[in-house]
């Protein structure tokens, strides 16, 4: 099941259900990261959705020329705001949907608050599909596995060493966005970067690539661009060469943001892995997986242990 691509139906179905006409998306904290996951900017404004707000945001201007579609969880400071709002409304209809099950009280009071019946509907848009849980299917004999982690109990403290398996454990994501606001010597634009799968093709091309594959594709992707200028040719054979490269041409680096973006974030896990001495935590993490032989892994242990460059977490 492709998870975000069941949310942007969703979404899809809330805007089209309110009909045609200039919108407004009301949301909170949560469901603005769910909804920036799925669509840019461009591709809901095709879908007439103008202007997007915060429902807890205090200096929102009266617009009775927008439908408002309020996508939020059914939590009680999000139901007292909704009922802020009914009681003094600043679009022409409200169509709500919830994030998940409202109490039927809750429901009484966004009834009682629309005094002026500016609501066309309420809903709750949630997955209660059986077909997640049990499958009746005839034409093929049931197997069930039972599995004993037990048996395989390193596997899962192992560094990776795929793209976006190593963004997640070293930088972080979240809602998509990559926080490299301490970065040394990174750059304004580049504090915050979006990595999506949807929006990013290169991205989605070496996303489960070894890091080795993926600073070599950036390298190709880089020279490619080089020879448009032949007087201009350098060699590129480190991740410090690309990164020059691409600050020393303002017109490449405009043209290529995607480029930038990922050259900076595969620098600074090449410095991660370098200051936490990840290649032979790694080693030691394969040997003691992979080989019988265990007489020299405890001194290899005991040797990780008192490096200073290894962190806890490292050596957890």
């Amino acid at each position: 099941m492709n998870v975000v691509f069941a949310v942007k139906q969703y979404i899809s179905k809330m805007i089209e259900d309110s009909g045609p006409g200039m919108k407004v998306l009301l949301m909170d904290k949560e469901t603005t990261g769910i909804v920036s996951m799925v669509y840019t900017q461009s591709e809901i404004l095709q879908k007439e959705v103008y202007l997007f707000e915060r429902i807890d945001s205090q200096n929102r201007e009266i617009m009775k020329h927008l439908k408002a579609i309020c996508f939020l969880r059914p939590t009680k400071e999000n139901v007292d705001y909704i009922i802020q709002e009914l009681r003094r409304p600043k679009y022409t209809i409200y169509f709500i949907y919830f994030s998940n099950v409202i109490s039927k009280s809750d429901v009484k009071s966004l009834a009682e608050a629309d005094e002026q019946e500016v609501v066309a509907e309420v809903q709750q848009v949630i997955t209660k599909e059986y077909e997640l849980f049990e499958f009746r299917r005839t034409e093929v004999p049931p197997l069930l596995l039972i599995l004993d982690r037990c048996d395989d109990a390193i596997t899962p403290l192992l560094n990776q060493w795929t793209y976006q398996a190593m963004v997640h454990e070293l930088l972080g994501i979240n809602n998509n966005r990559i926080d490299l606001s301490r970065v040394p010597g990174i750059s304004k634009d580049l504090r915050e970067v979006v990595l999506s799968a949807e929006n990013d093709e290169f991205y989605a091309n070496n996303m489960y690539l070894n890091f080795a594959e993926i600073g070599s594709n950036i390298k190709n992707l880089m020279e490619d661009f080089q020879k448009k200028k032949p007087k201009e040719q350098q060699k590129l054979e480190s991740i410090a060469d690309m990164k020059a490269f691409v600050e020393n041409y303002p017109q490449f680096k405009k043209m290529s943001g995607t480029v930038s973006k990922h050259v900076t974030v595969v620098g600074e896990l090449s410095r991660l892995v370098s200051e936490r001495n990840l290649l032979e935590v790694s080693e030691v993490e394969q040997e003691l997986a992979c080989q019988n032989d265990h007489s020299s892994a405890l001194q290899n242990i005991k040797r990780l242990l008192q490096n200073p460059k290894v962190t806890e977490f490292d050596a957890a």
